[in-house]
């Protein structure tokens, strides 16, 4: 059961079920789904996990710890411990709010793994586990849905579909396969920056787009199913995990609102007796 991965040399959708050995109308059945599950694996991405200490420790090590680290020693080497105790609270600090940043992301992660998934097996339509899907299993996809897998829409091309839902969302039409993100470093930023959107888009590919607009300093939001988008969920700047595109269009909102009273309070600082 190999699918060709290459978007551009492709087989047809009945040649694509003929492989996956499926029935769009029926599904697969609980038995076929077992065995594939066993045989597959979950639909999910292996992740390494660290112990809440072995991670807060974690923000003591690299370039700019170590140089902070340096500079604490020479201040106690010469007893300036007023800059020593300085020092060493930026240090604290610093890792304790990017434990706590990454402790809330994991958990936000962790939310969006919960995520479930309508599956049609045996004929009937049912709600399973995002990590139970199986190649050749048949998904019920609405507008504004988290896709739990990298799926194949039966109902048209990629590229077409996600110029219309960005027509229908009033996005712009330079929407670009995400197959076609430049190799180059800064012409992939380039691209990311000026795309209305992407189609046929992998896990690979999200994550690449997330540093390629971070790189061009954007705070970059991210949702997903928790499961095979982790590595870009981890990477963006904010986690998203209500269900449906009005997320997105109330953090815009609320972020405006914070924006507009940081401009008062900084044209109208209050004064104090």
């Amino acid at each position: 059961m190999t699918i060709n991965p290459d978007p551009t040399n492709a087989p047809g959708i009945p040649e694509v079920l003929r492989q996956l050995q499926s029935d769009p109308q029926r599904g697969l059945s609980s038995a076929e789904a077992a065995r594939r599950l066993a045989q597959y694996g979950a639909n999910a991405i292996p992740e390494k996990h660290l112990s809440p200490l072995r991670q807060f420790l974690g923000y003591f090590w690299g370039p700019i710890p170590w140089m902070i680290e340096i500079a604490a020693v020479l201040s106690a080497v010469v007893a300036h411990w007023a800059d020593f105790a300085i020092i060493m609270t930026l240090l604290l600090v610093n890792a304790g709010v990017g434990f706590w940043q990454e402790h809330k992301a994991g958990n936000a992660i962790a939310m969006l793994k919960r995520k479930r998934a309508r599956v049609l097996r045996d004929g009937l339509w049912q709600e399973i586990a995002a990590q139970d899907l199986v190649p050749g299993d048949t998904i019920l996809l609405k507008l504004g849905n988290i896709i739990p897998a990298d799926v194949l829409l039966l109902s048209g091309d990629y590229l077409a579909i996600a110029k219309q839902v960005s027509t229908l969302l009033h996005l712009g039409q330079n929407i670009i396969p995400a197959e076609a993100l430049s190799t180059d470093v800064h012409a992939a930023q380039t691209q990311a920056e000026q795309a209305d959107g992407f189609a046929q888009v992998f896990p690979e590919h999200k994550f690449a787009i997330v540093k390629a607009l971070q790189a061009r300093n954007h705070i970059v939001g991210m949702t997903g199913d928790g499961v095979n988008d982790a590595p870009a969920l981890k990477q963006a700047d904010l986690v998203l995990i209500a269900p449906g595109l009005t997320v997105i269009i109330s953090a815009v909102k609320e972020a405006r609102r914070i924006f507009e009273r940081m401009n008062r309070y900084h044209d109208h600082p209050a004064g104090v007796l």
